[in-house]
């Protein structure tokens, strides 16, 4: 279940190395990402702005009403309601660093 662990990523002030594998499902899946604290001025100008407003971050869930709900009861930022789209249901959040996010449970068997 990624989208707990962001959850709990999210809160780290400095820097973070994490990796995560899931061979469950359809898909297996392995994916690792590190975080590093700005340390200059062209740095620190940059946060939350890396992809020029975009989203460019995407969490996929099995389960988008659960992690839906515990990032509101969380007190994550969200940039929209959700919808549900050709592809999948899905809503933009916000980071505290201002990274938009992609929470998004994908159509299964092509139907959402």
């Amino acid at each position: 279940m990624l989208a707990s662990w962001a959850l709990t990523c999210w809160k780290i002030p400095t820097w973070a190395v994490a990796s995560a594998g899931c061979a469950c499902g359809p898909k297996a899946a392995v994916w690792s990402c590190c975080w590093h604290k700005a340390v200059t001025d062209e740095q620190r100008a940059a946060i939350g702005n890396q992809s020029g407003g975009r989203v460019f971050l995407f969490l996929e869930t099995d389960d988008f009403d659960r992690d839906h709900a515990a990032y509101v009861a969380a007190g994550v930022t969200f940039l929209e309601a959700p919808r549900s789209e050709p592809y999948g249901k899905v809503v933009v959040m916000q980071d505290p660093f201002g990274n938009k996010w992609d929470l998004i449970e994908p159509v299964a068997n092509g139907s959402s």
